[in-house]
């Protein structure tokens, strides 16, 4: 006959768990920054008198163009390269949110004073890393909105 020994008592580590929790917790806090950053950015967008306000704009990739060209991701300047980049890392993502919304996943916002080079020059990096539907941000103006309600 055998002699049975003691069972330890299991525990759980919920050191990983709560690192998760926290990587997240920060994450999600950083996009919903960023994202506000991208709106509020300094940028004369283009007048039109009809446009379909964004009710999912929190959850979609924003591409600012400055009237000089200069690409802003986040708030801060970026090269082409950089634009390639975070596209490729969010990739994923952002094909998630296309699939979820039925919408595109990415907005430029291009002053309306840019030429169409820079915003052509955007265009041509999306369209390598193969999202076949983007969205451009305009600006309706407030004396257009007030007599529409």
């Amino acid at each position: 006959m055998r002699l049975s020994q003691p069972q330890e008592e299991l525990e759980i580590n919920m050191t990983p768990m709560i690192d998760i929790v926290f990587q997240l917790l920060t994450f999600f806090t950083m996009i919903s920054t960023m994202n506000r950053i991208e709106r509020e950015a300094n940028l004369s967008l283009p007048e039109v008198s009809a446009a379909i306000v964004d009710e999912m704009a929190a959850a979609r990739f924003i591409v600012n163009i400055e009237k000089d060209g200069t690409i802003k991701l986040m708030g801060l300047p970026a090269t082409k390269r950089m634009l390639a980049y975070q596209l490729q890392v969010r990739k994923g993502i952002l094909e998630q949110t296309a699939r979820t919304t039925g919408s595109a996943p990415i907005v430029i916002r291009a002053d309306q004073d840019c030429t169409y080079k820079h915003v052509k020059e955007v265009l041509e990096i999306i369209r390598e890393t193969k999202f076949p539907k983007i969205l451009f941000a305009t600006w309706i103006p407030k004396e257009e909105t007030a007599g529409r309600r």
